[in-house]
């Protein structure tokens, strides 16, 4: 029993250590974002996916001349409109779901499979909640702390989200440029390094939407900033084609 003790206290100081180290290493902890503020980049994310796959089926439909599939794409767009649109909370949340229905009928008739990168994905809560409301998209987190890392691997077993993907690796290392839409809450230093890659990618793709709560892009004039309500005053900022929005502003 005495074994037991000393192998769980050494567990826990290792925890402790390795949260340190990576918490000074990153220049912040993992702290997840208020309920409010998940909320709202969540709903944000579902109205960008019903765009970003409205658009992709105005492209099949234009490449096929199939009516049928131009009408879901606009359909999609509209929904996507109504709920960006949306003031209360009651009618931003039917919006919503519109708006997630609609992406998940143009992503069927299009083929176009969204995908979401978490840019430090910490304990695994934001990715796993956009899993659920944006059905059908690939959504992956990258987290660079092992004890976080390994919580929403087994959060996302625990709660039935299996299909969302945890990744242990910093990215600031990986390429955004595969991604359609970018989720962050990290830090000033974060967003100046954030603004780099998604130059990067640009040049290979088409830009990526970015979402990120409380830090804005360095000197980029956002497409929409909300307010989440939440007693931090978390604002929610939403970047379309951000990496084309940072090469423009910096020529």
């Amino acid at each position: 029993m005495l074994y037991l003790y000393y192998f769980l206290l050494t567990l826990t100081l290792l925890a402790a250590v390795s949260m340190i180290y990576h918490s000074l290493r990153n220049g912040i902890t993992p702290m997840p974002s208020s309920r409010r503020a998940a909320e709202l980049m969540v709903k944000c994310a579902a109205e960008e996916a019903a765009l970003i796959v409205a658009g992709a089926q105005h492209r099949s439909a234009a490449g096929a001349g199939t009516a049928t599939a131009k009408g879901t794409a606009t359909t999609a767009a509209k929904t996507a409109a109504a709920a960006a649109a949306a003031s209360t909370t009651a009618a931003a949340t039917a919006a919503t779901s519109k708006a997630t229905a609609a992406a998940t009928a143009a992503t069927a008739a299009a083929g176009k499979k969204v995908r979401i990168i978490e840019a430090g994905s910490g304990w695994g809560g934001l990715a796993i909640a956009l899993a659920r409301r944006i059905p059908g998209a690939q959504v992956v987190g990258y987290e660079n702390s092992p004890l976080p890392f390994l919580c929403s691997a087994l959060r996302a077993r625990i709660t039935g989200c299996p299909w969302v993907q945890f990744r242990f690796s910093d990215y600031r290392k990986i390429d955004l440029a595969e991604a359609d839409i970018i989720v962050a809450y990290l830090f000033p230093q974060g967003m100046s390094d954030l603004a780099r890659l998604l130059t990067s990618a640009s040049a290979k793709s088409r830009p990526p939407t970015l979402i990120s709560n409380t830090f804005a892009l360095p000197g980029i004039q956002p497409k929409r900033r909300l307010q989440s309500g939440d007693a931090s005053l978390s604002t929610v900022y939403v970047y379309r084609s951000a990496g084309g929005m940072i090469k423009t502003n910096r020529m």
